[in-house]
């Protein structure tokens, strides 16, 4: 566990200043992690939200909280069956620095009248430079890889199996200190 010296003394800015270093931190071993991570032709690296930046072609989006999109503001169009994804949208890139990627909702599993209209519904990304067939083949990774309804995951319907074994991976591996602070 590193120890690191924040120049805060109240409570509340030292509050602010360790969520800020955790959060930088976090990022920097993700984009690390990220371009480390081997390549493989046909493969993709599957990230947990949004794509970052990176100059990879390989890397796909998975976004949990569809419902949260804020451009979405007509949901009526979006699949209603299982293994269904919408039509993909251009998302022009907003920075500079970063690359225009393709979005489509995809539904995990049917849903009925009984469910909310979000159930089951992940955004996926990948780079536009990538192309409508990596979108595809991302749509079809993510459907292969979600969590059987049997998982005592409570985000079962929008969480991935991979995803949910490495969060339970380094939940095994944290300091019993910060599992207690969480």
């Amino acid at each position: 566990m590193p120890i690191v010296a924040l120049p805060d003394l109240q409570p509340w800015d030292l509050a602010l200043s360790t969520d800020t270093w955790i959060d930088q931190t976090r990022r920097r071993l993700e984009r690390q992690a990220l371009e480390e991570a081997p390549a493989r032709p046909g493969a993709f690296v599957m990230v947990d939200g949004s794509l970052p930046p990176t100059s990879r072609p390989d890397v796909a989006g998975i976004i949990k909280g569809a419902a949260d999109t804020p451009w979405l503001t007509d949901p009526s169009g979006l699949p209603q069956e299982g293994g269904w994804r919408s039509p993909a949208l251009r998302l022009p890139a907003t920075r500079i620095g970063e690359r225009d990627r393709l979005t489509a909702f995809l539904r995990l599993r049917t849903a009925t009248s009984a469910h909310p209209w979000s159930y089951s519904l992940i955004r996926v990304e990948c780079f536009l430079d990538a192309g409508l067939e990596a979108l595809d083949a991302a749509c079809a990774l993510a459907l292969k890889h979600r969590q059987p309804p049997t998982s005592s995951d409570r985000r079962r319907d929008v969480h991935l199996v991979g995803f949910a074994r490495a969060e339970a991976v380094l939940r095994a591996r944290m300091p019993l200190v910060i599992s207690q602070l969480s």
